[in-house]
């Protein structure tokens, strides 16, 4: 278990800061070429790399390390080349291709981050010589140690998390444009339980909110229900998810509780 645990953390550091180690590997700037149909990206092969990915998209930034339009990991190389090919998509002068790469070589993960091609020249198809296949050198796909297999796996999962965060980015900023859009229930709650007597409702929602939970979020307003609940209000939705948050963990075992 403890040697898992060990390769564990040593692919996942390849990943992070093996593209900081400049004087082992750094990626260079891939060679791209636009067909009538489709095009090619294509970088240098260098002894111990096995693994070239691509990831792009086509006149839209890429959102950080997210997969984009396109997205392939390449297993074994052609000739002496790795390379990305679509043979279906269709581009003109001045479409511009946003990309960002990834390579393992020797265990070790690099990026080449932030690309940008702006296609200048499109040029008739012609496919590259595998001369790999003659030779006998080419990169055996189901070779590799388990360390290469497990940052592969780990670089995958990162890309997938990546884009699950964007959908979760998305959805909040939708929600929180819905409600903002009603001024009430943005910054409408209720306090319920056993809560102290001969004060205004005003002053006993604030003094829950600083004594039990802890926050300074300041009452607007509050009114005391006919059955002895409390209505208030804040200042923003913002507040009111603080003070929800907040009441689900400070006030799981009180005889007091915060609803929205």
């Amino acid at each position: 278990m403890k040697r898992f645990v060990l390769s564990l953390t040593v692919c996942f550091v390849a990943i992070v800061e093996g593209r900081h180690v400049r004087s082992l590997y750094t990626v260079p700037e891939p060679k791209i070429s636009v067909f009538d149909e489709g095009f090619r990206v294509s970088v240098p092969h260098e002894n111990g790399i096995h693994l070239f990915a691509f990831h792009g998209k086509i006149n839209e930034k890429m959102d950080g390390l997210e997969a984009g339009q396109f997205s392939k990991d390449i297993l074994s190389r052609t000739g002496e080349q790795w390379v990305f090919e679509d043979r279906s998509t269709k581009l003109k002068i001045g479409d511009v291709i946003y990309y960002w790469l990834f390579i393992i070589r020797d265990g070790l993960g690099y990026r080449y981050d932030h690309g940008r091609f702006v296609v200048e020249e499109i040029v008739p198809y012609h496919p590259l010589e595998d001369t790999s296949l003659s030779s006998g050198t080419q990169t055996d796909s189901t070779k590799g140690t388990s360390c290469e297999t497990l940052t592969l796996n780990l670089s995958e999962a990162i890309v997938n998390l990546t884009r699950e965060l964007q959908k979760a980015r998305e959805l909040n900023r939708l929600l929180r444009d819905m409600a903002a859009r009603d001024t009430l229930y943005s910054t409408r709650l209720k306090l319920y339980g056993a809560l102290p007597e001969g004060d205004s409702p005003k002053n006993v929602v604030q003094r829950v909110v600083n004594e039990k939970l802890k926050s300074e979020v300041k009452i607007v307003d509050a009114v005391l229900n006919a059955n002895k609940s409390i209505t208030f209000q804040v200042g923003s939705l913002q507040d009111k998810i603080d003070l929800v948050v907040a009441s689900r963990s400070l006030l799981k075992n009180s005889d007091i509780d915060v609803t929205y």
